[in-house]
């Protein structure tokens, strides 16, 4: 691997001195690359053409042979969103291309893909989660949950919090989103949790979500909070009335259940 890695990079840096190379020779280098264990020699060429769209393909391919492609990826759109600053077309054409891939981005790291979002694509956050949503919603939980824990890390950093409320509509749909996943992949015992940890959630929607989903411990919670405490007393005393016939039921089947036995003895 070694020898091979030396041998690639003495391909590259042949390529980087010789200045005579033009774009139409870059191409024909690129036709002559058979084998995806070049894939850095390929990228560099790509890169050189500016075609981003080739480059953010091979990044963000499992089998890639980009030595580091993790951590290289996340450096590289950053690099190319700071080069196309001042070129609104190619930051258009850029920004689309990121977000018809963002499924495939967003697995190779969330964490470092939720820090490329918040640097560098903000205005597109509520569009990136819906891309999500409509491709994968396990990815998209786990990418929401990310910016949950970022927004309970910083309830009581004054300007992190004064930040968080200026963006309050996207704030209360990544919060409903939240728990409407959480029902969606039967993880409603995390949602009581979720709900204490951070007052932002927002109450009419998530009472609804929590009714839908019979998530009654976080009702009961949601209606204490408001203030209605007897209506979360009557689904107190409605779900010991149910757990108490439940118990009848139980007990009058064991009972029938011992007397069929001794009848066939």
């Amino acid at each position: 691997n070694e020898e091979l890695n030396a041998f690639i990079k003495n391909i590259i840096n042949f390529i980087k001195n010789e200045q005579m190379f033009n774009d139409f020779d870059y191409s024909n280098i690129l036709i002559q690359i058979k084998y995806d264990i070049f894939d850095e020699v390929k990228f560099y060429l790509l890169n050189k053409l500016k075609q981003y769209r080739k480059c953010l393909e091979l990044f963000i391919e499992p089998n890639s042979h980009i030595n580091d492609r993790i951590k290289r990826l996340f450096e590289w759109i950053k690099d190319i969103h700071k080069g196309l600053i001042n070129n609104e077309k190619g930051m258009t054409m850029f920004k689309n291309d990121i977000i018809n891939n963002i499924k495939k981005i967003a697995d190779v790291d969330i964490n470092q893909f939720e820090s490329m979002v918040k640097e560098i694509f903000p205005e597109e956050k509520k569009k990136i989660l819906e891309k999500l949503l409509s491709e994968d919603k396990a990815i998209c939980l786990k990418y929401i949950e990310v910016l949950v824990k970022f927004i309970n890390d910083n309830l009581n950093n004054e300007e992190e919090m004064d930040k968080i409320k200026q963006d309050s509509e996207s704030t209360s749909f990544i919060l409903e989103l939240h728990i409407k996943l959480l029902c969606e992949f039967e993880k409603k015992e995390e949602i009581l949790t979720a709900l204490e940890k951070n007052h932002l959630y927002p109450y009419e929607q998530c009472m609804k979500l929590c009714q839908e989903n019979k998530v009654y411990d976080a009702i009961i919670y949601l209606y204490q909070i408001n203030g209605a405490l007897i209506y979360a007393v009557d689904i107190c005393i409605n779900r010991i009335d149910e757990a108490f016939k439940q118990f009848l039921e139980d007990v009058q089947e064991s009972k029938i259940g011992r007397a069929s036995c001794r009848e066939r003895v």
